[in-house]
């Protein structure tokens, strides 16, 4: 950083002139010298301790410089010794909610909004946070109120537009990008999120319009490219879709999302051996994840062409993701059952086609009750559609 300093006497405090070092401290804390500031503010604060504004700013150098530790803990004290600032209970909300402290990071919020009813701030950042823990009719409250404070503001529709989508209500998802590009046509979130809303609307050219309209402002990205990819992939447009999902993949390989994705386009492209490779990827990367060792499974259990099939290994993989997901999810439910029909053991495969069709979405009762005459004739099921 190119710091230019006046030499003006206000950066030369006298040795004990508290408010020298507080004001000095200040343009090194504008100027990004977050660590010349702290020792400033750290002078300040020896010949005044009971300044509740140096304590303040040092808080926010000490973060800035990559200290939340030390940041609360000045916050904490500023707040001892000023408890009815606002500024300074939303700014250790802040800095909890960096650190994942959700609870705290909300009490802080609440705090900071009886102290200010009109911080705006205080709201959008208890909806940030209310998003990260999945209180989504909370974070809509936090935004709506927002936009009644700042009726103009591009991000607070752009939020709570993702609020909306995660509650699957997608027309107003879009209806909400669609204000914050009007506010700021060079949005790229918002580009970006109506995209992921039309492609939940089945509106898949839509969505590649707006995810190429993001890349266009924000240049290549691996989120981009991989919600574009699946646009495409939805439009038949299977060459494009593993193109994003490569390029995806060569900014950041550690994303399992254009792996699992890419393994569901090599899928329709009858890729058996490339999709196997990119679904075990996926399953390595985020251990947690049901979707790609469920496809694998599917895959080993289901594939029409026999040397991709593997039953026990099907079995295997289908018992896994059924027992991560309490055995209630009807999905992988069914592809135990059809990895149980691929081993031959049709008993297991009736019991268990039963459990998902008991489990299943009325779209999907069509399909579970074909492969359940299937098993029960002694037959095994083979995925042409792919």
């Amino acid at each position: 950083m190119n710091e230019n300093f006046s030499h003006s006497p206000l950066n030369f405090p006298e040795p004990g002139d508290a408010e020298g070092y507080f004001e000095r401290g200040n343009g090194f804390l504008d100027a990004g010298a977050f660590e010349r500031a702290i020792a400033d503010f750290s002078a300040s604060i020896r010949l005044n301790p009971g300044d509740a504004d140096a304590y303040f700013n040092r808080g926010l150098a000490h973060r800035n410089a990559g200290h939340p530790v030390a940041a609360l803990a000045d916050f904490d004290r500023a707040i001892a010794l000023d408890g009815r600032d606002a500024a300074t209970h939303y700014q250790r909300g802040v800095t909890y909610a960096g650190l994942g402290v959700y609870d705290r990071a909300l009490e802080d919020f609440s705090e900071a909004i009886d102290l200010d009813p009109k911080h705006s701030g205080a709201y959008f950042q208890r909806g940030l946070t209310h998003r990260a823990i999945k209180a989504w009719d909370a974070a809509l409250a936090d935004y709506t109120k927002v936009l009644k404070l700042k009726p103009h503001s591009a991000n607070a529709y752009n939020n709570r537009g993702i609020v909306f989508k995660h509650l699957g209500e997608y027309d107003k998802a879009v209806a909400d990008y669609n204000q914050a590009l009007r506010l700021d046509p060079d949005h790229e979130a918002a580009y970006d999120n109506r995209g992921t809303a039309h492609l939940h609307r089945g509106e898949y050219a839509k969505a590649v319009a707006d995810h190429t309209h993001a890349l266009r402002l924000e240049g290549p990205n691996p989120g981009s490219l991989n919600n574009r990819g699946n646009a495409y992939r939805h439009l038949g447009a299977y060459a494009k879709a593993v193109a994003d999902f490569d390029a995806a993949l060569e900014l950041d390989p550690e994303d399992p999302l254009p792996w699992y994705n890419r393994g569901l386009t090599h899928c329709l492209m009858s890729n058996y051996a490339r999709a196997a490779a990119d679904f075990g990827r996926a399953a390595l990367l985020d251990p947690t994840d049901t979707d790609a060792p469920n496809e694998l499974a599917w895959l080993r259990a289901t594939c029409p062409r026999a040397e991709y099939r593997q039953g026990t290994e099907a079995v295997e993989f289908a018992q896994q993701v059924c027992q991560m997901t309490d055995w209630q999810d009807a999905a992988c439910l069914d592809t135990l059952a059809a990895a149980y029909a691929e081993c031959g053991k049709y008993d297991e495969a009736v019991r268990w086609q039963q459990r998902a069709l008991a489990l299943a979405e009325a779209e999907e009762r069509g399909d579970f009750q074909a492969r359940l005459t299937l098993y029960e004739a002694g037959r095994p099921y083979r995925d042409v559609t792919k």
